[in-house]
């Protein structure tokens, strides 16, 4: 029996979390450089949400590349769910901190920018070729 027939052939939850903390910790440290850079050079509020929603999406995209690297198989449907994954902890978190639940197309949208940024990140991470298969070459 492989590690995925005893898992259900799921997805290996240890990998995911590792990926979406990863994740988190990319999104954390290039937030906090961007609030950094616009204190200092007085940016305008346009520019900053910008740079947000662009490091959100690049950090989804990272979260759905590994995951879907490390599971080796179904990048498309293991991307989405590492997006989805995100999208879902970062929801209730911020949820928790402003101690509202609130549904709204926003954050449907978002949910589902989200979630196709993890699966265009899965398919780049099924098809990446690792360093070890490209010296075989």
């Amino acid at each position: 029996m492989t590690n995925d027939s005893v898992r259900g052939n799921l997805f290996d939850v240890k990998l995911m979390v590792k990926d979406l903390l990863l994740s988190y910790l990319v999104t954390i440290i290039l937030l906090f450089a961007v609030s950094v850079i616009a204190t200092y050079l007085s940016l305008p509020d346009a520019v900053v949400q910008v740079a947000i929603v662009v490091i959100s999406c690049l950090c989804v995209f990272l979260c759905g590349y590994l995951s879907a690297k490390h599971r080796k198989k179904q990048g498309l449907l293991t991307g989405a769910a590492a997006g989805l994954l995100y999208a879902f902890v970062l929801y209730i978190i911020g949820s928790i901190l402003l101690q509202q639940f609130l549904f709204s197309t926003v954050v449907f949208i978002t949910m589902g920018i989200y979630i196709a940024c993890g699966a265009i990140g899965g398919i780049f991470g099924i098809n990446s070729k690792s360093k070890k298969t490209k010296k075989k070459k």
